[in-house]
């Protein structure tokens, strides 16, 4: 959930909501198999470390006029 932060001086973003939620997912199904899917919003390279922090497999949406170093 998106969500105003104590303390915080700005709003909360998709990024930060994710964090938390793969942090909770993994700590209440520590040994499920699980496969995310995102649009291409979420093929940056923080978000894919993030992933493969929390040992999630994902599949990630892109298409060549964002992401055209992919296609070369």
């Amino acid at each position: 959930m998106i969500r105003w932060q104590d303390s915080a001086t700005k709003n909360d973003c998709e990024r930060n909501a994710a964090k938390r939620f793969f942090a909770d997912l993994r700590r209440e199904h520590p040994h499920l198999k699980i496969i995310i899917t995102e649009d291409a919003l979420s093929a940056n390279a923080p978000h894919i470390k993030e992933l493969e922090r929390h040992d999630l497999h994902y599949l990630l949406s892109v298409k060549p006029g964002d992401h055209g170093f992919l296609f070369d």
